[in-house]
């Protein structure tokens, strides 16, 4: 929408005009997909459809089939559970309103998982596949809880700790002693925290810089040092390292052009990440010694943000525009715009 403005009274005046739609807004930020610049240019991408299906491709990002009928997906990871049998999502009810869903792949049946009034997201699977553990904002909340729930439905849902502000959870060990989530603080950038699970549960900070760390994933590894995979900021734009766990100061940069959401293949051999909407690969051997090899561009698609990767790294299901039409989301530009609104 426009409206004139005027710069010596520094009011508005006239009409409300509306000028391109439907434009997206970021639920978070509350910015628009749109710039104007003082020659009387404007730039804006539409909104594209939400209408989704999880969709096997494999590691050149052909599509191989659909898991799941088209479906509104929230914006939210997805996550395969370790036997692949199923996978949990997030399905926007209304606005600012969102239920976890667990479908079952081998009977393609979905079931609704958490019942509260609000937003849950952000699934993640317990190593053995019984527990899920999410992010909830409570209906007209503005900061995240993190909850686990028993896939079987048994026992009460449980809420772990608040997160706060864009707070999420990233990862949960091997052996359920720790989780990794996010959270913001207030005088430093997006910082990676640890909740024990056993004991008092008091929450200390795995990293935290004045730079933006998150992606926090352990290596699905049984080998005397921990080691987890993440995302920083610190060379001034997102890449993926590796570090020991507590941490130790020493790190290992994995991505070597940029890269975010690090996922690892169920053996703990090779390190996925995205890059502009291409995923890459990264063999990399943990023990005494570390070694990581060179990062390969795998699938590419525009379209693939978020993904879950299958036991032996060979497929990945992701949420992409259903029917087939993977292509990006053109930004359209207009010149003079204000020409062609009637005043």
């Amino acid at each position: 929408m426009a409206q004139r403005f005027d710069l010596a009274t520094l009011k508005l005046s006239g009409e409300v005009l509306p000028i391109a739609s439907p434009v997206p807004i970021s639920g978070n930020l509350g910015f628009g997909a749109f710039s104007a610049s003082l020659d009387g240019t404007l730039v804006f991408r539409r909104e594209p459809t939400r209408n989704r299906e999880l969709v096997w491709v494999d590691r050149t990002g052909k599509r191989l089939s659909a898991a799941t009928k088209p479906l509104q997906t929230y914006d939210s990871p997805i996550a395969l559970s370790p036997d692949q049998k199923h996978v949990a999502y997030s399905i926007a009810s209304g606005d600012r309103l969102a239920e976890l869903w667990v479908h079952d792949l081998s009977r393609d049946v979905a079931s609704r998982f958490t019942f509260a009034a609000g937003i849950a997201r952000d699934p993640l699977w317990s190593a053995d596949g019984s527990v899920l553990y999410y992010g909830f904002m409570m209906a007209g909340g503005v900061t995240f809880e993190i909850h686990r729930k028993a896939l079987s439905g048994s026992g009460q849902d449980e809420r772990l700790i608040q997160s706060g502000v864009n707070g999420n959870r990233t990862s949960v060990s091997r052996d359920g002693q720790y989780l990794l989530f996010n959270q913001t603080g207030s005088k430093t950038d997006a910082d990676i925290w640890v909740l024990p699970l056993t004991g008092e549960r008091k929450p200390v900070p795995y990293l935290q810089t004045p730079f933006g760390e998150g992606d926090a994933v352990f290596a699905p590894v049984a080998a005397p040092t921990r080691w987890v995979a993440y995302t920083s900021s610190e060379s001034g734009r997102a890449e993926v390292y590796l570090q020991q766990f507590p941490a130790s100061g020493a790190k290992y940069q994995v991505s070597t052009s940029g890269g975010a959401g690090p996922v690892w293949r169920a053996d703990g051999r090779e390190l996925y990440y995205v890059e502009n909407g291409t995923v890459y690969a990264v063999p990399i051997t943990l023990g005494s010694a570390i070694d990581i090899g060179t990062p390969t561009m795998l699938a590419r698609n525009p379209n693939l943000l978020t993904f879950a990767a299958a036991a032996d790294g060979q497929r990945f299901l992701a949420p992409l525009p259903a029917g087939g039409t993977d292509a990006a989301q053109p930004i359209t530009a207009v010149l003079d715009w204000a020409a062609g609104v009637k005043h």
